[in-house]
């Protein structure tokens, strides 16, 4: 008879879990799985502070599924509020049809006032809904062909530069706007920024300068960078993109919901340099629609299906509605979720089980 025990993680759990994980990235290296696994549940993340990583789910003594618990601080209608991502959940094959995910997922909604999903596979859909989990449907991943190969992959190239340049004369610009690119590192000038993002009906991950270091400059594999548009000597907004030979990606987006024109401006330098870089695609996953928008007009194109993030809120006053919500690619793990056999694109195991 196959006995299912749910527990906490603890220190010493690292390389049980590490070892599940290893089925959904058998080819990843050793060492840097784990420098992945300490910079997202470990000290690194200072919001971990000493508190439980994982929830494990064991048959018969053997780890048999695990579901990664990283905090995070969000701001939901003027306040703070404290959010774990369910993230890197896995449960062995052989040990599936036993409720495993279903009661990882229900004690980790627990963990936290707010619980947050994204990349989530069509097998995880139902589970979720199951534990009272409520979909967002705002995301929208779109992609620039830039070096596609093949025939078909000539006319992917063709038709997104040929919209990029067409919509040229669309795009609002300001001469007195300029932008400065470098590698991704912040300081406490960019901890009043994320602030321009808030509105009183969108919830979004709190991007001050603590978290945008731990995010981008101190990721143990990625290099990202950063390109930042001034107005009058004043830091209006940033952007952070990450090159890749198969699929650089947009990653982050800081600043005014609404402000196209700074967007432009920046956008305008990072789609080139991620051109001429040779990538043979660039990415972005966003629900902001001004930026939805502006992507369009540089030549992006809506990719085909859903992208799924999800949400458990506890129960507040009978009158709160569920807010919508700021994405962003570099949300939870989601940048860091395609593994690639090629060495510079390495990275951790997948968001959700796929």
């Amino acid at each position: 008879m196959n006995e299912v025990i749910f527990r906490r993680s603890e220190p010493a759990d690292k390389s049980a879990i590490l070892e599940v994980l290893r089925q959904n990235a058998p080819g990843l290296d050793e060492s840097l799985r784990s420098a992945v696994f300490d910079w997202q549940f470990g000290e690194a993340n200072v919001l971990v502070q000493g508190r439980p990583s994982f929830w494990l789910a064991t048959v018969n003594g053997d780890v048999a599924g695990v579901n990664g618990m990283m905090p995070v601080r969000t701001w939901i209608r003027g306040e703070e509020v404290p959010a774990i991502w369910s993230c890197d959940t896995l449960v062995s094959e052989r040990f599936r049809g036993l409720g495993i995910g279903k009661g990882l997922l229900q004690r980790v909604s627990q963990e936290a006032p707010l619980a947050l999903g994204y990349g989530i596979s069509d097998m995880s859909d139902p589970i979720l809904a199951k534990v009272g989990w409520a979909p967002f449907d705002g995301v929208m991943g779109l992609y620039y062909s830039n070096n596609e190969p093949g025939a078909k992959g000539t006319i992917k190239n063709l038709a997104s530069s040929m919209l990029r340049l067409t919509s040229a004369a669309a795009r609002p610009t300001d001469p007195v706007i300029t932008v400065t690119g470098r590698p991704a590192s912040f300081d406490t000038s960019h901890d009043y920024l994320w602030k321009r993002g808030i509105a009183d009906d969108v919830g979004m991950v709190i991007r001050d300068t603590a978290y945008l270091n731990w995010r981008y400059r101190d990721h143990p594999s990625f290099r990202y960078e950063v390109f930042e548009a001034f107005k009058s000597g004043q830091l209006k907004a940033l952007l952070v993109i990450r090159h890749d030979d198969l699929e650089a990606v947009i990653v982050d987006y800081v600043g005014d919901r609404e402000n196209v024109t700074v967007m432009n401006a920046l956008l305008d330098p990072a789609v080139r340099k991620l051109i001429d870089s040779g990538s043979r695609r660039i990415r972005c996953e966003t629900s902001l629609p001004a930026l939805q928008k502006c992507l369009r007009q540089f030549g992006f194109r809506p990719y085909l299906g859903q992208f799924r993030f999800q949400s458990y809120m506890h129960a507040g006053p009978p009158e709160a509605k569920r807010p919508d919500w700021f994405v962003m690619t570099g949300d939870s793990d989601n940048d860091c979720s395609q593994i690639s056999a090629t060495p510079q694109i390495r990275n951790t195991p997948s968001t959700f089980p796929r």
